[in-house]
């Protein structure tokens, strides 16, 4: 195929840097209230968020349900006898628990000599810390065996004992609970759980369970180090339990939901269940202990409820009586008193007063354009919902699905009564930064937004670094200027154990004994923590983007897909201003170059065939304006062209405006400004995407102006807009607490350094 390559240049390029950016701050000029709800957090057991995270339990297969052909995570350890471990399925604890383990000796040394060791390896290694005091519980039942059955924490190997206790003198008759505590004499992240036995005979075993010291002493409660984590973002609400984990999956004609109702009660009685991000669930962090979590973070509850649609199928829309029952009593435990079936419940586990659940979400991501999406008359379904919970609890804030796949501008395409919608965006840094205004010209008549799943997941690095962070910074503050529109918002994922990620990027990262936390993570709490009740008046002055092109040209690619190139390959460093290379499978229109560091790129065949991508390289950092979805034809001829006027940017494809873009951001800097209910403390955050520092004036306007106010300074910023934070290296950005700041006449000087995001508190009275 004869290729032709079109390149029209004209005018010059002139890159000029702004004046100093001015800026006024009216605290006495109030807007929209910002609600206590504006900043969340989203919890689903992903990544062993729940099972190996904050749920403290340490024993991995604890109930043994993990497997039929061998129990995993468990080994014994034989000294001078012969002994062997066995599933069995009869003769089970209860219902709910389809096998237990039998541990057998034979042959043992006599006086007790010889021993077989039970061991657990936990979730990666069990966190032995010194001085610390453990509890530990197992069910356990005998057939000839008259020994005893010692608890220890030990070495990997086992040789090396951290602490033990003799659980009792003989294991007697049927199945019985065995407690106690340990007390560890040494440190060992990599530490294991050992039951030992040192008869001749059968014991059987079921829910061996071992906690650490938790959060608040709970039983059955949360790892302390990471509560610590979540009770630092002060978020406002917890939208529980997922995500993919409600809407569940089908496995080999098996439905992996998540239900409410076998995640209560005694821990035994709990139901374990393979989950949709492919591996065991305890239930042990249940529908309780959720609204108990949610208590103590001093934050709203949001159930998610499923709508009977799942990954790979769905129960038909007109027989769903069962999750709209499911739901209403769900509110009822919550909610009810002693004179109601699940409220009754609630108070018999243990909390007496309601839980005061005020807000229900229908669905996750079940509103697709394309049914194949995990959706099936989506509308039909969330009306019943609806009706069935106003009818009974009026007062219910209830959340809505919109798309959340392939499209930037979500909508309610129906007439049923709806009060807030649920967006979800995945994109990249820039995307973000470009959502400043998005929410400027919303309709005010329309439903309120919850933001609900948010995150920069391309260009983020390894963990998510701190241009992330910026990024994801402005799209908040466009939400808080919005804040009559956008209601809430909670970044997603929440946590990641190193060792078994499902996803990436997360907030909170975590192994047995350490946690780490990424620069969006810092994002979140730095906006939560420093959120005033109204919004307040900004005014701005020479904050034009200090890069601009003025070129205008347009390159023009003609070719048939999949065809022979006879142009070859063509290495970044031998492009002009404008070049096209293509191996007719791979087709890359390269424009607005500067250096072979920074130019611009239209890719057609992304990502294996599958998107058209608008990328920009800056300084070996490549950042996705802009993408769609299509795959490209083989052997279909496609006349590509680009067209460029002054930094904005028309991609089509057979004549077809596939997307437009801005290179350059409009803006410099970005802002968001608020005041508290009593007018005593100001809040002014200003993030910088750019690569260029600027000075900030800011001119305080109002009473606080004549007053003698104060200001202080925290910043996230580091060396360089790609550095992150790992275990090896945890602070490599965070914030820093810069100290006080001057003001002189009711005037602020703030040096705004490239890829920040700065705090400055101020005292108004």
């Amino acid at each position: 195929m004869k290729r032709k390559i079109l390149v029209i240049l004209a005018l010059c390029s002139a890159y000029m840097l702004s004046a100093q950016v001015a800026m006024t701050v009216d605290f006495d000029k109030r807007g929209t209230a910002i609600a206590p709800t504006h900043y969340g957090i989203f919890y689903e057991d992903i990544n062993h968020s729940a099972d190996g995270g904050l749920y403290a339990e340490l024993i991995r297969n604890r109930s043994f349900e993990d497997a039929v052909e061998y129990p995993y995570h468990w080994n014994l350890l034989c000294d001078k006898a012969n002994g062997y471990i066995e599933l069995v399925r009869w003769g089970q604890l209860n219902k709910s628990q389809k096998q237990c383990l039998k541990v057998e000796l034979r042959d043992v040394a006599s006086n007790h000599s010889g021993t077989a060791t039970l061991l657990n390896e936990g979730y990666w290694g069990i966190n032995a810390v010194k001085g610390q005091e453990y509890t530990y519980s197992f069910w356990a039942k005998q057939s000839g065996y008259a020994g005893n059955i010692k608890v220890s924490l030990t070495s990997a190997d086992g040789k090396t004992k951290y602490g033990s206790v003799m659980a009792t003198e003989k294991v007697k008759g049927g199945w019985i609970k065995y407690s106690g505590k340990i007390r560890c004499t040494g440190n060992d992240a990599q530490a294991r759980f050992a039951l030992t036995f040192n008869t001749k005979g059968k014991v059987f075993l079921d829910m061996v369970s071992l906690f650490p010291p938790t959060y608040k002493d709970r039983p059955n409660g949360m790892r302390k180090d990471l509560m610590e984590r979540l009770l630092a973002m002060k978020p406002g609400f917890m939208r529980f339990p997922g995500g993919c984990f409600v809407e569940g999956e089908n496995i080999e004609g098996h439905i992996t939901q998540w239900h409410w109702k076998e995640s209560v009660g005694p821990v035994e009685e709990r139901k374990p269940y393979y989950n949709v991000w492919r591996y065991w669930n305890t239930n042990g962090l249940g529908f309780h202990e959720y609204l108990q979590l949610a208590e103590d973070l001093g934050a709203e509850p949001l159930y998610v409820t499923s709508v009977g649609v799942w990954h790979g199928g769905f129960a038909p829309h007109d027989s769903i009586e069962y999750y709209v029952q499911d739901v209403l009593d769900a509110i009822e435990y919550a909610n009810g008193d002693a004179t109601t079936k699940y409220g009754a419940m609630r108070i018999a586990n243990g909390h007496p007063e309601p839980f005061n659940l005020k807000m229900i979400e229908i669905g996750n991501e079940n509103y697709q354009q394309n049914a194949k999406d995990n959706s099936d008359h989506y509308p039909e379904r969330y009306i019943q919902f609806y009706n069935a919970i106003k009818a009974k609890y009026p007062d219910m804030k209830i959340v809505a699905n919109v798309e959340a796949l392939g499209t930037d501008t979500p909508s309610w395409r129906n007439n049923h009564p709806v009060e807030i919608v649920d967006e979800h965006y995945f994109r990249s840094p820039r995307w973000f930064v470009d959502r400043y205004n998005h929410y400027d010209g919303y309709n005010r008549k329309g439903p309120k937004v919850y933001s609900g799943e948010y995150a920069v997941t391309r260009e983020f690095g390894m963990n998510g670094n701190l241009q992330s962070a910026i990024g994801e910074a402005v799209y908040l503050m466009g939400t808080e200027r919005n804040s009559d529109v956008v209601q809430m918002t909670s970044y997603a994922p929440l946590f990641k154990n190193e060792n078994e990620a499902r996803w990436n990027p997360d907030l909170i990262h975590f192994n047995s004994s350490e946690t780490f936390v990424t620069p969006s993570y810092y994002t979140q709490t730095l906006m939560s923590n420093n959120r005033g009740d109204y919004n307040v008046s900004v005014t701005m002055k020479n904050n034009a983007y200090p890069e601009k092109s003025t070129k205008k040209y347009s390159i023009s690619h003609s070719f048939v897909y999949g065809g022979k190139s006879d142009s070859g390959k063509s290495s970044i460093q031998d492009m002009q201003s404008a070049f096209v290379a293509s191996d007719g499978h791979d087709i890359k229109m390269y424009f607005e170059k500067k250096d072979s560091m920074n130019f611009c790129v239209w890719h057609l065949g992304a990502d294996g065939n599958h998107r058209l991508n608008l990328e920009q390289h800056r300084n070996g950092n490549v950042s996705t304006l802009t993408y769609r979805w299509r795959p490209l034809e083989n052997g279909k001829h496609y006349d590509a062209r680009v067209e460029v006027n002054r930094g904005h940017v028309k991609c089509f494809l057979n004549d077809e405006l596939q997307r437009e873009v801005d290179l350059y951001p409009n803006s410099w800097i970005y802002q968001s400004a608020s005041v508290s209910a009593d007018g005593k403390t100001g809040y002014l955050k200003i993030a910088n995407p750019s690569d260029y520092p600027t000075d900030v004036k800011v001119m305080i306007k109002g009473m606080a102006a004549k007053k003698n106010c104060s200001a202080h300074l925290i910043r996230l910023t580091s060396a360089n807009a790609l550095d992150e934070n790992s275990m090896s290296d945890k602070d490599r950005v965070k914030p820093v607490d810069m100290g006080e700041m001057k003001i002189n006449a009711g005037t602020l000087i703030i040096n705004v350094p490239a890829n920040s995001l700065n705090i400055i508190k101020l005292k108004l009275k």
